[in-house]
């Protein structure tokens, strides 16, 4: 039961020792007015001339299970003292019983921790979402038949079964391999200053990740942790097991046992499930001192609360890929067209040196096209009107005579240019032939570009719009 004197809830010990003071005043009250007290006003008052300030505070504490110390007769400050520092103890035996839940955070354990797929594949998002708002200004014609592979993926793969599926893999996993590679390049500096892994350990890391990927017929990738963590020595398998994104701590220690390079090609393939798989065929392979080493390489790698058995167990990852997510634009159509394709196939596929040459060379090209592609939409033509608005030109109205229409004959003459030029580029004309007119049509543009832009700068001036 609470008490609530002057808006506030006092404790019940206040409660009592207030009304013990005024006992005889409110009873004389009650008398002369002759109005019951509540029945709880009585016993605290009873309870608060009766007892002494260490009796009242043991029966106080006597249903509080957490207080299991000694109380002793005195002051409020003496008790409060008391019971602050048995439960600082407790609080403190709590946390040390269950520290594997309660282990405080490093200071960047918040950072948004995204690989270099993730931020490549919010540029084709973008452009998915863009072309489903209906954007007003569209892509130029160039740019717009580039980014017509990344449409429709699902209805093209399907259309041309196992054969399309096994490009497009290809495809999105080489350009998975450079854009985590180069966040990897990036994010160096920063894990070098936390002491995650030096400069001779990365080198040597990316090196062998490479020899690894020529001898394997998949690609791979060096590979960090999340910030948070130091210890990068697991791997994600991607894009059907085409991308092993091994980490840097696990490569490195690859490459300083390269005795056991087959296994390392193995584990690359997606041979292995996890540490204990790979320590067990390093020891089938008759290297003992090598499966004696990479286990004690694991457990250096365990923290207090994450035993050695954890750890060798523990499964690598199996993910689709952010750029088949992205490209697909379609939360569950990835799964879905993956078990069609290969129903319970899990095996990695693997690919030629040569195509997977081709296809570093053609991803290079394409996450450049990707980061420029924001940019490669022809601005909106606007216009002022009498009364001082800018809009669309195809919202003017035809007989506001006085607004400045965008009947420029040089944007004719652009948009004839920009026809041609694409027509010259998909001709079956020789190199020789096209580079000539190629040229000649650019500057032209060039030229037509650079008066636009001088007309429209003296009319912005003239109509003092900034």
């Amino acid at each position: 039961m609470t008490m609530r004197v002057n808006g506030g809830a006092p404790s019940a010990y206040a409660a009592a020792k207030t009304t013990n003071a005024n006992t005889a005043q409110k009873n004389d009250v009650a008398q002369t007015e002759r109005v019951e007290a509540p029945a709880y006003r009585v016993e605290i008052s009873a309870r608060g001339r009766d007892e002494s300030d260490g009796e009242y505070i043991a029966r106080l504490m006597s249903s509080t299970k957490r207080y299991d110390g000694e109380i002793k007769a005195g002051s409020m400050e003496e008790f409060y003292t008391s019971w602050r520092a048995k439960q600082k103890e407790l609080t403190e035996r709590a946390a040390e019983k269950n520290s594997a839940v309660l282990i405080l955070p490093e200071p960047y354990s918040d950072e948004l921790y995204w690989k270099g797929d993730q931020i490549l594949g919010i540029n084709i998002y973008a452009e998915h979402w863009t072309e489903k708002k209906g954007v007003e200004n569209p892509l130029y014609a160039e740019a717009d038949e580039h980014f017509e592979s990344y449409r429709n993926v699902l209805d093209k793969v399907r259309a041309g079964g196992a054969s399309a599926f096994r490009q497009y893999n290809l495809k999105f996993a080489g350009m998975a391999a450079l854009a985590n590679n180069a966040y990897a390049d990036e994010e160096l500096g920063k894990r070098i200053a936390r002491g995650h892994t030096t400069v001779e350990e990365y080198t040597r890391a990316k090196s062998y990740a490479n020899e690894l990927q020529n001898r394997a017929g998949v690609f791979v990738a060096v590979d960090f942790s999340s910030p948070s963590t130091r210890f990068a020595a697991r791997i994600r398998y991607e894009y059907n097991g085409s991308l092993a994104n091994i980490g840097v701590k696990e490569l490195d220690f690859m490459a300083r046992h390269k005795e056991a390079g087959d296994v390392w090609v193995k584990a690359a393939q997606g041979a292995y499930k996890n540490h204990a798989e790979i320590t067990a065929a390093l020891k089938d392979a008759g290297l003992d001192d090598t499966a004696t080493a990479y286990q004690e390489f694991v457990g250096g790698l365990t923290r207090r609360h994450y035993s050695l058995d954890e750890a060798m167990r523990a499964n690598f990852s199996y993910a689709h890929g952010e750029l088949w997510e992205a490209a697909t634009n379609d939360a569950d159509g990835y799964d879905r067209l993956q078990h069609s394709m290969r129903d319970n196939d899990n095996a990695s596929i693997r690919y030629t040196q040569g195509e997977m040459s081709r296809a570093l060379s053609d991803g290079a090209d394409e996450i450049k096209f990707l980061h420029r592609l924001s940019r490669q939409r022809d601005p909106l033509h606007l216009i002022q009107t009498a009364d001082g608005r800018w809009v669309k030109a195809n919202e003017a109205q035809q007989s506001d005579k006085s607004a400045r229409r965008h009947d420029n004959p040089l944007d004719q003459e652009l948009a004839n240019l920009h026809k041609q030029l694409a027509e010259v580029k998909k001709s079956a004309m020789s190199d020789d032939q096209k580079q000539p007119l190629i040229t000649s049509i650019q500057n032209r543009i060039n030229t037509i570009l650079a008066q636009r832009l001088s007309e429209l700068t003296a009319e912005s001036k003239k109509n003092k719009y900034v």
